[in-house]
């Protein structure tokens, strides 16, 4: 027999456009984004290069971010941690794998300019480049694991994560850090940046999530209200339940255009969709018997060991008293034979 379940399934969309003031000034995109999809999950990273003179390889340190990002969030999605509580995943996001993956990204910038030394140009704009190589690439990260239970988020620096839910509420879940104040930004080329991240948790029941966005700064800075969130989150909830993701994706590009031309800065989205998908699975007789879950595992351990405990001291008392009355029955046969 089969019977029809619903299961949760991402889908994703996402574009990078080139701010009008990097136009003007024909200095190349500094965002970067990229999906890892995985068999019953997905991992979304975006990154913002900081592209000033002195980071002036920023555009690469953003492109090393997020594959980093990617590789290590999927390998948290293999290793359970979207299977574990939320504060548990929040904990284990900023004190184990935001230093995991500052350790990665710098790893690879070392790489980078292994292969691609500096140049005469690069020495002049910064002359302690070889000295600091990291500072030269540097980026914010933010990076989204969904699954089929939960969604967690690790950030550092400046960005926006977006969270839509099916009743129509819009939230921005990460918590927020007063080192961000107009185009100041925390960055993985920083010594601090290990202790920098933050990191959130959110469980999929209750009020289920419909979408997560992952923007970049010049995104938020485009608009003049600050209730963005509000309003973004009701469009892209709308577009998406009237025109659906196909149209989305397709017209992605073009909302992301209009805010770059507005703020100047480059603007980049990663999009997150979640979607209730009915499924056929198969309906497995039940065995004979009373079935126990894995989860009383430990307690049926303990009930075992209790019943062998008891077992050995019953065992114990009849050897005892069958010493003393043969010691007994021994003194008695001495006296009989005197």
């Amino acid at each position: 027999m089969t019977e029809t379940r619903e299961v949760l399934r991402w889908s994703t969309a996402s574009a990078s456009v080139r701010g009008s003031s990097h136009r003007r000034s024909e200095t190349v995109n500094q965002d970067a984004v990229l999906v890892r999809e995985l068999d019953d999950a997905v991992v979304v990273a975006v990154a913002d290069g900081h592209g000033s003179r002195t980071h002036m390889r920023s555009d690469a340190g953003s492109r090393l971010a997020v594959e980093a990002a990617c590789s290590l969030g999927a390998e948290l999605i293999d290793d359970g941690l979207l299977r574990r509580p939320e504060s548990e995943i929040v904990t284990m996001l900023e004190h184990d794998a935001g230093p995991a993956l500052v350790e990665r990204w710098r790893a690879a910038v070392l790489d980078h300019v292994a292969d691609n030394p500096w140049t005469a140009d690069d020495l002049a704009i910064s002359p302690g480049a070889p000295g600091d190589p990291f500072h030269g690439y540097g980026t914010t990260i933010m990076v989204a694991l969904a699954g089929r239970e939960r969604v967690a988020v690790l950030q550092l620096g400046d960005g926006d994560v977006l969270v839509g839910h099916r009743s129509g509420r819009a939230a921005l879940p990460v918590p927020g850090d007063d080192r961000l104040i107009g185009n100041q930004t925390t960055s993985l080329c920083l010594e601090s940046a290990p202790d920098d991240f933050r990191a959130t948790a959110i469980a999929l029941d209750g009020d289920p999530i419909r979408f997560v966005s992952i923007t970049t700064d010049g995104y938020a800075n485009s608009f003049a209200s600050e209730n963005w969130g509000d309003e973004v989150g009701a469009d892209i909830l709308e577009h998406l339940d009237r025109d659906g993701l196909p149209y989305v994706a397709e017209s992605l590009e073009d909302w992301l255009g209009e805010s770059a031309e507005i703020g100047g800065d480059d603007v980049t989205m990663g999009l997150l969709v979640a979607d209730l998908e009915t499924v056929e699975v198969e309906d497995l007789e039940p065995l004979d018997g009373p079935q126990r879950d894995l989860d009383d595992l430990d307690d049926v351990t303990t009930e075992v060991k209790g019943r062998r405990r008891s077992r050995r001291r019953l065992l114990l008392i009849v050897l005892a008293v069958l010493v003393v009355l043969g010691a007994g029955v021994g003194a008695a046969i001495a006296l009989f034979v005197l």
